[in-house]
């Protein structure tokens, strides 16, 4: 048995001969969904294994802070909540990283005729 990955697996639906899926709206938006929060899942999963344990103050960031809402607010002001969704579509740290190579490509090749 090979593993595949939720954007490959709905990828080889959508785009199948049997058209069912690529037809039904609901389908295609539930598939949007689930590959978007599997792929945000992962982000927050090895950024926390990953990242720094301490916030851009210096404050070390544990579940307390979390769920209480004012220290939520300073982390998510400090953008240090959102660089998980960096390779979610649509989202402004998103945009952000695509703009810096969207120039770059008009500069090296000129403006789209």
């Amino acid at each position: 048995m090979v593993k595949i990955s939720t954007k490959r697996y709905f990828n080889a639906r959508l785009l199948s001969y049997d058209t069912r899926f690529a037809h039904n709206p609901e389908y295609i938006f539930f598939a949007q969904y689930t590959t978007e929060l599997h792929e945000i899942l992962s982000s927050i999963s090895i950024a926390m294994r990953k990242g720094s344990k301490r916030t851009s103050t210096g404050r070390i960031i544990a579940s307390s802070m979390l769920q209480n809402k004012e220290s939520m607010h300073q982390i998510l002001s400090k953008d240090d909540g959102y660089y998980v969704m960096k390779k979610i579509r649509g989202t402004p740290t998103y945009w952000e990283c695509s703009m810096c190579d969207l120039f770059a490509v008009v500069r090296q090749l000129g403006i789209p005729a």
